[in-house]
């Protein structure tokens, strides 16, 4: 006697879908608002667009999600007010061209809306005039040379425009993103710590056991208006002796050739190689190998630190 097999049993599908048994197989469908062939990605409203395929963020081919999956804009009746509308949407300030993507081809996938029609004015795709639901891949239109996806290009804010950096500081602005950029000596989230002189060092210790402990923490120097580490596999108690009088210890107990008290990933290296005799007051009065900003010869784990004798 044959006993069929529910294949739904073992609960192979993503909780965010649900599973349709079927002879010998099963099928997950994704719930509403839930897509990709795991269905973890979402969730999303009908109506919500995106860019995919184009060489930056802010371009690409258009497509909408509805009834459970993405689909393409067809190109005819695809216009720049529609471009327009299509960008606002998506939080840009305006759309530069909807001739982005020279290389766009028919793609898989329903083709929403036969009769797109906007505007420029609406502040998403469903509201523009004459707006339904329609796969636009079974329409004579969207058969022949128009059978290509919708593209755009839009315009990015200026995302310094609301002057999110403080008083003090310079706004650069990026895609979606911006950098404050602390003047000369300031530094910190809020260039609100500072201003410092350029080979001023201090203490970084990331470990909480250590959190009231001054004495110690891997070395970092400032210059060109940000810190970063210095590198050396040979540090000498000569080396660490300079450092820990210019920050007004009376000596050293230990210098390390390793970020010993955290393992920061620096974005630079200021200095790597220094070769200090021990009685200068500071680590700029030391020779070095390699000078400024020269890390090439740096492993991440030969940045200094040291342990000072207290107060």
């Amino acid at each position: 006697m044959h006993t069929e097999i529910n294949e739904c049993d073992s609960n192979p599908c993503h909780p965010n879908a649900t599973c349709i048994d079927e002879f010998r197989t099963y099928s997950c469908k994704c719930l509403d608002g839930f897509y990709d062939s795991d269905c973890e990605t979402g969730p999303v409203s009908d109506g919500s667009i995106r860019l995919v395929s184009g060489r930056s963020a802010n371009e690409g081919f258009v497509e909408i999600y509805h009834d459970g999956q993405w689909g393409s804009i067809c190109r005819d009746r695809w216009d720049f007010k529609a471009g327009i509308v299509a960008c606002r949407q998506l939080g840009y300030a305006n759309a530069s061209t909807v001739d982005c993507c020279s290389t766009a081809i028919p793609r898989l996938g329903p083709y929403w809306f036969p009769n797109l029609q906007c505007s420029g004015s609406e502040s998403n795709i469903k509201s523009c005039p004459q707006f339904s639901w329609g796969n636009a891949s079974s329409s004579t239109l969207c058969t022949r040379d128009t059978a290509y996806p919708a593209t755009v290009r839009c315009l990015a804010l200026n995302e310094c425009s609301s002057n999110p950096c403080p008083f003090n500081a310079t706004c650069v602005d990026g895609i979606a993103r911006y950098i404050c950029e602390c003047p000369n000596g300031l530094y910190g989230p809020n260039c609100a710590e500072g201003p410092v002189q350029n080979g001023a060092i201090r203490l970084v210790n990331e470990y909480p056991q250590h959190a009231n402990d001054h004495t110690l923490g891997n070395v970092e120097i400032y210059h060109i208006n940000s810190w970063g580490s210095i590198c050396d596999a040979n540090v000498t108690l000569a080396d660490g002796l300079v450092i820990c009088r210019q920050l007004g210890f009376p000596g050293v107990i230990k210098a390390f050739h390793t970020p010993a008290f955290g393992h920061s990933r620096y974005v630079r290296t200021w200095l790597t190689n220094i070769n200090c005799i021990g009685n200068e007051t500071t680590i700029t009065q030391c020779s070095s190998t390699y000078g400024w900003g020269n890390p090439t010869l740096c492993d991440e784990h030969d940045q200094i630190s040291v342990q000072c004798q207290g107060l």
